[in-house]
């Protein structure tokens, strides 16, 4: 059961097993796959959150340990204040000196796909090449290319010289207004972080002949990545001392990443034991057998969700707390739920240029239309006409495993007013195989509701609560909403010039 911020009762979903056989800690088969580590790709948003926290026990031990304010030598200095500032606009800008997070939020990538692009053009084309990210390009060249990335069309680096390209992906990552690190290490930089120490292992691997190792891409790398202080750069005579430790501490640190890459984003076995097994146990959905068993099956689970999902369209403000939404004509808000899940609901809106029924199919039947990171799609099992398992996966950039989900859905299309509906949670099902390089994702809900609003449109409303796995609670209050929101403004758009003269016409 979901409770809203006053406790009422209003969405439900299934309550997950309680079962202690899930615990990671006594799962041989988890820790036997990584060596006794566990991938953070397989931890779901609550026991990332329970490692967060032990995680920021140990860190706090160490920096008292390393920075005390009475002691001299080596030490860390630590900020002792933060000055807040006024957050700037970035409405002018498409890739170059915009943040990782609007990037994501706006185009639901967490790099710009001409960046991707180029990262995987130099994977195949110029890891070979001496010296590269090394060896500078030609200046004009890289001005004219990244006046042309900058417009956000498709690039094709075809024709393309390779040291340009490569000097352009530094000048990306070092226009980044809050850099990879240093700076103020959020998730969405870790994200990131990932595939391009994958990316410069690839390059390292040709190193016999591009003369490029660990330490040569650490080298050329690191100014573009870490903040330095600029107070002690001299410009001169001989670099400033504290300058030049800076320097060789980000050097250090790019190749410690680079050389314990295979571990860098697992976690080790003693770590997890050192959780209590009530808060660590593994997030699994139900098999849809056992689904609603307390109210008499997943039938009466699924009709309920169908009249909770009604009434909260009746009572659309209450609990809810709106946000700013990068799409004008997409409504954002977001609710909390004291279920001990550390996620919150979603809710997005937006008018569509559709009757319901036809909202719906695309809902239904033609998600390669508007989810651009869809992979695959097949459904597992009919169970009804109007209900079934469901399975599809999503593309994630490298090496970030595909995220799978398997759901039980069924859907209306005899309510009032021709309006339509369309329930999804998340089943375990026995023809639903795995598939290959992906993490199964959990559907807590998501339910859609299509209303006529004259003249042939349509309101379309989504409620959404879904752990992607690999990723902290922090993670989805800052991008999840509006990741939604950018799935629905493409149902909105795919319907942009639809012509219909079936639909309801408006009194007015």
């Amino acid at each position: 059961m979901c409770y809203n911020s006053c406790n009422c009762p209003r969405l439900v979903w299934q309550k997950l097993p309680e079962s202690d056989s899930a615990q990671p800690e006594d799962t041989d088969e988890i820790n036997s796959q990584t060596g006794s580590r566990i991938s953070i790709y397989n931890l779901s948003a609550t026991q990332l959150q329970v490692l967060r926290k032990l995680a920021l026990l140990k860190l706090t031990a160490h920096m008292e340990k390393y920075c005390p304010s009475h002691r001299t030598g080596w030490n860390w200095d630590l900020p002792k204040f933060i000055r807040k500032m006024k957050a700037p606009v970035y409405k002018d800008k498409n890739v170059f000196g915009l943040p990782l997070t609007i990037t994501l939020q706006r185009t639901g990538q967490v790099l710009p796909r001409n960046i991707e692009e180029a990262l995987r053009w130099l994977q195949l084309n110029a890891a070979d090449q001496v010296g590269i990210f090394r060896k500078p390009g030609v200046k004009s060249r890289i001005q004219t290319l990244r006046n042309l990335v900058e417009t956000n069309i498709c690039v094709d680096y075809t024709d393309q010289q390779s040291y340009d390209v490569a000097d352009m992906v530094k000048q990306y990552f070092r226009d980044l207004p809050e850099t990879l690190l240093t700076n103020k290490l959020s998730e969405t930089f870790i994200l990131i972080f990932q595939p391009l120490l994958h990316f410069l292992l690839s390059v390292s691997k040709h190193s016999e002949i591009n003369q490029m190792n660990e330490s040569n891409l650490a080298m050329c790398f690191a100014p573009s990545l870490f903040h330095y202080s600029q107070a002690c750069k001299q410009n001169i005579g001989s670099p400033h001392p504290k300058e030049l430790a800076e320097n060789k501490a980000g050097y250090d640190c790019l190749y410690y990443f680079l050389k314990n890459f295979n571990t860098l984003f697992k976690i080790p076995e003693d770590f997890i034991k050192q959780c209590k097994s009530s808060e660590i146990k593994e997030t699994k959905a139900k098999l849809l057998c056992d689904l609603g068993s307390d109210m008499g099956g997943w039938r009466k689970y699924l009709n309920e969700c169908q009249a909770n999902l009604l009434r909260e369209a009746k009572d659309r403000q209450r609990g809810w707390v709106s946000i700013a939404s990068h799409y004008q004509r997409v409504e954002i808000a977001f609710k909390k739920v004291a279920d001990g899940i550390p996620l919150r609901l979603w809710k997005v809106s937006a008018e569509i240029e559709a009757p319901p029924s036809e909202v719906l199919h695309r809902i239904l039947r033609e998600r390669h239309v508007w989810d651009p990171e869809l992979r695959s799609a097949k459904i597992v099992a009919q169970l009804e006409s109007r209900s079934e398992v469901f399975q599809f996966t999503r593309g994630s950039i490298a090496p970030r495993p595909m995220e799978e989900y398997c759901v039980v859905r069924t859907w209306r299309t005899d309510l009032a007013r021709n309006a339509c509906l369309l329930i999804e949670t998340s089943v375990e099902h026995p023809d639903a195989i795995p598939i290959p390089n992906s993490t199964r994702g959990l559907v807590l809900a998501s339910r859609y509701l299509v209303e006529p609003c004259g003249s042939g449109k349509s309101r379309l409303l989504h409620l959404a609560r879904v752990d992607t796995m690999g990723r902290s609670p922090d993670w989805y209050q800052k991008h999840f909403g509006h990741l939604q929101a950018f799935l629905l403004a493409n149902i909105q758009s795919s319907f942009s010039g639809y012509q219909n003269t079936l639909g309801p016409e408006s009194k007015v």
